[in-house]
């Protein structure tokens, strides 16, 4: 990932040029030209570091602060300046009484590898390299090694890698062995100057720097602690000013850029311009320096996806974490050298690279990197670094047209879905989500993407929100239920608004709007899907707003073509409804729309059944053809012979009689059709069947006009032949008739046989009408051998003789006696036929009489023989019996007392 050169100080307050810098525990100390130390510390509330103090070294005489060794461990500064090392406390630098080590030219030591309690620090003399032990009490001399001119060095343990002004060595400080390596200019005739130039790697290598003149190119040569090559060397085109190891990387400044190598290809890398052409140099610092990368805490920060000014100071307390989580770190830092402008070189949070990746539809590469990341990430910055990815690469795909690896990417990965809805819809968001400042402008530029509103880009977000559905049951907090009300809007509002079929929102409707009710009921209102508000607001129980929403439409106020079958849906819905407000409400309504269907509301819901005296008062109240509509199907529920039955026939047949009446009376072609069945149908013979089966069949062919006439009579016909009627009942049904009786003759004649009038019955049944199995009928119900039935017989047959039509009249004669004729005898049929009758028609009649008249007489015989036999046995074994002692009989013991 490449480098950045991120500033953190512009300036520092002093008037003379910057010699050397150190930091630690967010203090940053720079020394002067002049002698001078600036302490700067960092403020956290501004993210800025700022001057503390200025503090002059009195050693130092006005000569610079060459270098520092800061030990916190043990509250002591090191400063070398004027060839002696002076003494103060940290953090503030009091100038401490511990007297000064001079002669000095130079000094280092281990961070790492120091005690708790004191610090071991290695000095640099004319003569000699010096361990020195200083804790918070004294300092004092450890020991001497012999090795002069020392100026510089770096240290790991006990091992240093250490310079002249000519040659670079490994010294063991422990024992006091010396390595020779390399001369710093490598041309033993070069008469030029070069400053030695080493580094500390984290692999605990170094790496010295040598050339041939001061002019000439450069190599970097890495060594270990034994003074063995350990890797390739570095090239670089001229000797360079500084260099410091930056984790994998060797960062030299040279050619106004700091040019950075791989150490371990030991290839070129990159490079970074320096900020201007003033002179820089390049410190190791104790302490790597931490602190907010602003630029990644401008794009971490949480912000609500929709400004509100009652958000502001939760901004701002967001904006400030972020500050705290954007934190970079460096081990080095560059210098201005002129006013201590400082800048660390970092490499910068892997969120910028992925970003610039998916940004540029770079997604494999993207995703590749992102993997190593997620397999290495330790910080929570990171894993926030992670998170910002994952929801800015959904947009990107957005952007790119990739939408299933938009819907791969979110099914596999948690957003709020809100903040998608957003991209695509200007819905009015409450209590809206928290984002990433940096996401929430990626997704503000890909919402002005023209193919946002693209068929093929709302197909995505349709199948984005339906598969939130599919989560719903496993969300049950008061966030979730938020989350969810806006999706389900969300969907709403794109079925509405972008052509959703019927079928589609009428599914929604009934399955998936569970959060958003009213808001839902409002949106389907305004869009006028009254159907689907209507199926919304019968999911929750509010039937009465149901049934006025179908008033409306079947009234023509409201349309929407969905609604179809209205009337029966509501009479379906109104069955079932257990509303009892509701079904009186619009069940009476219905009744006086559709009667047929608004009637069955009442018959079939059990609620409303239960109270029968008031279905017929609101049915009586409305009249019309209602109240026989309402009888005819309540009478198909009701069991034959019951009380209830009855009376409901009584009230049906009134009903019927009356509009059959004044048809008959007012209706010419209605007349003028029975009239027409009663002459076709007395122009048929015997075996004809009834009139009432007769006027069935033939009102098939009937005028269209009259055909519901014609099966209203249908069923009075078989209302009368088949209930059985007091004669009061008959009489009140025959009285309705009364105008029309001389064409509904066959409705008069039944009620007449219902009234106990027979004579009547038969003179319109077969004289009048011609049908004889109606008369038969009448005379068959009769109990069998009964008086009635025997007397019926006779009126039958007195009738059937008078028939006009002779031919008719033998054969009906002819019937009669065959199936009556054992309730006749000879002589009552020979007086009501007349003279002219042919004898061979009575023969089978007389033959069959005078057959049953000689075995009746001689039945009689025999049983007079059989009695007269019996009586005489009875009078013999009588006889018997007198002759015979008595017999006493016991059983068991003897009950009597013994002599």
């Amino acid at each position: 990932m490449p480098y950045t050169i991120h500033e953190i100080l512009s300036s520092v307050d002093s008037s003379s040029p910057i010699t050397a810098v150190e930091y630690s525990n967010s203090s940053l100390y720079f020394g002067t030209q002049n002698g001078e130390i600036v302490h700067c510390f960092y403020d956290s509330a501004t993210s800025n570091f700022v001057h503390a103090a200025k503090i002059y070294v009195p050693a130092s005489r006005g000569s610079p602060i060459d270098s520092f060794i800061l030990l916190p461990h043990v509250s002591r500064a090191l400063i070398l300046s004027n060839s002696q090392i002076s003494f103060f406390s940290l953090p503030e630098l009091s100038p401490l009484s511990l007297g000064r080590i001079k002669d000095v030219k130079g000094m280092c030591y281990d961070p790492l590898s120091q005690p708790d309690a004191y610090a071991l620090v290695t000095v640099f003399t004319s003569t000699a390299v010096r361990i020195v032990h200083i804790d918070p009490e004294k300092v004092k001399l450890v020991r001497n090694i012999d090795y002069a001119n020392a100026i510089v060095g770096s240290q790991h343990k006990s091992l240093a890698l250490v310079a002249t002004s000519a040659n670079y060595d490994i010294l063991d400080i422990e024992n006091g062995r010396k390595i020779p390596l390399f001369p710093i200019i490598s041309d033993p005739d070069s008469t030029d100057t070069l400053a030695p130039l080493l580094a500390k790697l984290p692999s605990n290598e170094f790496l010295l720097a040598t050339a041939s003149g001061s002019n000439q190119p450069a190599v970097g040569i890495f060594i270990n602690s034994e003074g063995d090559i350990t890797r390739g060397t570095i090239t670089w085109e001229s000797y360079p000013s500084s260099i410091a190891a930056l984790n994998s990387e060797i960062a030299a400044i040279y050619d106004q850029k700091i040019n950075l190598h791989d150490t371990n290809s030991q290839s070129f890398s990159s490079s970074l311009a320096l900020p201007d052409s003033s002179e820089y140099f390049l410190q190791p610092v104790l302490t790597d320096i931490e602190i907010p990368f602003l630029p990644l805490a401008s794009k971490i920060a949480s912000v609500p996806l929709i400004p509100s000014k009652e958000l502001e100071t939760q901004l701002e307390q967001e904006h400030q974490a972020a500050v705290k989580m954007a934190s970079v770190s460096s081990q080095v830092v560059l210098c201005r050298r002129k006013d201590g402008a400082l800048s660390t070189i970092i490499q910068p949070p892997p969120l910028f690279q992925l970003e610039e990746l998916i940004l540029n539809s770079k997604f494999e590469e993207a995703l590749t990197q992102l993997d190593v990341l997620i397999r290495t990430t330790t910080t929570e910055s990171q894993f926030l670094q992670i998170s910002y990815i994952q929801q800015a690469l959904g947009f990107a795909y957005i952007a790119a047209k990739r939408y299933q690896d938009a819907l791969k990417h979110w099914d596999s990965t948690s957003i709020d879905p809100r903040i998608v809805i957003f991209l695509y819809s200007e819905l009015e968001i409450k209590s809206p989500p928290w984002v990433f400042a940096g996401v929430l402008e990626i997704i503000k530029s890909t919402k002005k993407l023209k193919h946002i509103g693209s068929a093929e880009s709302l197909a995505f977000f349709k199948m984005f929100l339906a598969s939130w559905f599919e989560k719903k049951e496993y969300e049950t907090s008061e966030q979730s239920k938020l989350i969810f009300k806006c999706v389900e809007i969300a969907y709403l509002q794109l079925l509405l608004t972008k052509g959703g079929s019927a079928d589609e929102l009428l599914n929604f409707v009934r399955e998936n709007v569970i959060e958003s009710t009213s808001i839902a009921a409002n949106m389907l209102e305004e869009a006028k899907r009254y159907y689907a508000l209507s199926i919304l607001l019968k999911r929750k129980g509010k039937y009465r707003q149901v049934c006025a929403t179908w008033v409306k439409l079947l009234e023509g106020e409201w349309y929407d073509p969905d609604f179809v079958n209205g009337e029966q849906q509501m009479a379906d819905f109104l069955e079932s409804c257990d509303d009892h407000a509701c079904i009186w409400e619009y069940g009476i309504w219905l009744v006086k729309r559709n009667p047929a269907l608004g009637l069955n509301v009442f018959l079939n819901n059990p609620i409303a059944n239960a109270d029968t005296s008031l279905v017929l008062k609101k049915v009586r109240d409305i009249g019309g053809n209602t109240l026989k509509i309402f009888l005819e199907e309540r009478l198909a529920k009701l069991s034959p012979g019951t009380s209830e039955y009855q009376g409901t026939v009584q009230e049906l047949l009134g009903l019927y009689c009356k509009e059959l009446n004044n048809c008959a009376v007012y209706n010419a072609l209605f007349a003028k059709e029975v009239k027409k069945t009663y002459s076709d149908y007395r122009e048929l013979g015997l075996s004809k069947p009834s009139y009432i089966d007769y006027w069935n069949s033939s009102s098939a062919d009937i005028s269209l006009a009259i055909k519901p006439l014609a099966d209203m009579r249908h069923n009075t016909l078989v209302l009368l032949r088949d209930v059985s009627f007091t004669k009061e009942d008959a009489r009140s049904l025959r009285d309705i008739l009364q105008p029309s009786e001389k064409v509904l003759l066959t409705e008069v004649a039944i009620l007449a046989a219902s009234e106990g009038k027979l004579d009547e019955f038969y003179e319109i049944t077969i004289h009048e009408v011609q049908d004889y199995k109606e008369a038969l009928r009448i005379t068959e119900k009769l109990p069998e051998d009964s008086p009635a039935l025997k007397a019926s017989a006779h009126t039958l047959f007195e009738h059937a003789v008078r028939l006009v039509d002779s031919e008719e009249s033998n054969e009906f004669v002819t019937f009669l006696l065959k199936k009556f004729g054992r309730y006749y005898n000879i002589e009552y049929v020979l007086d009501q036929v007349s003279d002219a009758w042919p004898v061979e028609r009575l023969r089978p009649f007389l033959l069959g009489r005078l057959r049953t008249n000689v075995a009746e007489r001689l039945s009689s015989m025999m049983l007079k023989s059989v009695n007269r036999s019996n009586a005489a046995e009875t009078t013999y074994q009588l006889q018997v019996l007198g002759s015979l002692p008595p017999i006493i009989e016991t059983t068991g013991d003897d009950v009597l007392p013994k002599e």
